[in-house]
């Protein structure tokens, strides 16, 4: 069957013909297939490492977005839930960076006859065997001024005389600041001095090493000066005896306060209007109307009924009890408040809801 196929086609083209064909095809069916360029195992991987970097690519993507999107809505957050609180100036001095000053002329009043005082210790009253060492004629005429606000502050300034002067030693600090306390605080009305060199606390208080705090009424200095009234009052007085007691037990922060007390509590027995602001946060006004509710008591009634520290203020709270004049009876809140270490103060014209405790 095949001999015939074959001799059909042998008439058809040529035996010839047939056999160039057939080497023809053989030749093409048998080429070499063409090699491949490059690395072999790179190209094999070539499609695995496509698939990994489109899948790291998109995996970053998300991430970022993410981020963008949570911070976006963060910041968006902070905007409508966190308002921009601006923080009130604190009077009665302007911040400059980090320094504290204070504009005389924009602080309360003059004080002419404390300037008086003070003009005259600084013309004469340093020239003591401690300081002769120092150059004390600079300080005549170095008083610019002192003015007192409302609630008893005290601003002193000074001309810099510090370049003549020169830093004062551990041993002269006391020598300098005692007097000015003394001629200061023999005014019943200062409560607190800021002393200024141009209007600048902060070289005060960096030339004098004192620290940014204000000087106040020194506690045992004052306690000295009237010892023999406070023992006078101990011994003759049951009410003032069994009250200082009282408050002792209540081991207040200072324990100058009990004495304080009884000495403040005197002096409005007294009707003494100017001795009892030395210690009170009340204005002189402001204790003769307090006075008018202790004018109708007697004060031998006088006891304290409880002593209660506040949770979030430093300051107890005394209540006293008495008997009037005409026979009732009667009651009173006292706050004893304790703003720094070294002062004490009387908080006797309290008003909450136009209430005067």
């Amino acid at each position: 069957m095949d001999n015939k196929i074959k001799e059909g086609i042998n008439s058809y083209i040529g035996e010839e013909n047939l056999y160039t064909n057939q080497f023809r095809n053989r030749l093409l069916l048998s080429k070499p297939k063409s090699k491949t360029t490059g690395f072999p195992l790179f190209n094999k991987l070539k499609p695995v490492l496509a698939l990994v970097f489109l899948i790291v690519g998109g995996v970053t993507y998300f991430i970022l977005s993410n981020d963008l999107n949570d911070d976006s809505t963060t910041a968006s957050k902070d905007i409508v839930d966190k308002p921009i609180i601006e923080e009130p100036k604190t009077e009665p001095f302007t911040e400059n960076s980090n320094e504290e000053f204070y504009e005389l002329d924009k602080h309360g009043l003059p004080f002419p006859k404390l300037e008086s005082d003070l003009n005259n210790l600084m013309s004469h009253g340093y020239q003591t065997e401690q300081l002769n060492s120092r150059n004390v004629e600079v300080l005549e005429n170095s008083l610019n001024g002192v003015a007192i606000d409302e609630n008893g502050t005290l601003v002193v300034e000074f001309k810099d005389f510090r370049n003549e002067f020169g830093s004062l030693a551990t041993n002269e600090m006391g020598v300098f600041l005692w007097p000015l306390h003394d001629t200061i605080f023999k005014y019943a009305e200062v409560k607190h001095v800021y002393f200024t060199f141009e209007g600048s606390f902060t070289d005060w208080y960096m030339w004098g090493q004192s620290g940014p705090l204000p000087m106040v009424r020194n506690i045992e200095r004052y306690l000295d000066d009237n010892k023999v009234l406070f023992d006078e009052l101990i011994k003759n007085h049951a009410f003032h005896k069994n009250m200082y007691q009282k408050l002792q037990e209540a081991n207040m922060p200072n324990k100058h306060a009990a004495a304080v007390f009884i000495l403040y509590i005197e002096a409005l027995r007294n009707n003494d209007v100017y001795e009892a602001t030395r210690f009170s946060s009340s204005t002189e006004s402001e204790i003769e109307d307090v006075l008018e509710k202790y004018d109708l008591m007697d004060y031998t009634s006088l006891s304290i009924e409880s002593i209660t520290p506040s949770q979030g203020e430093p300051e107890y709270l005394v209540r006293l009890n008495f008997k009037q004049k005409d026979g009732s009876t009667g009651s009173k809140s006292i706050f004893i408040q304790f703003w720094s270490p070294d002062e004490i103060t009387i908080a006797d014209h309290i008003k909450i809801d136009n209430v005067t405790y």
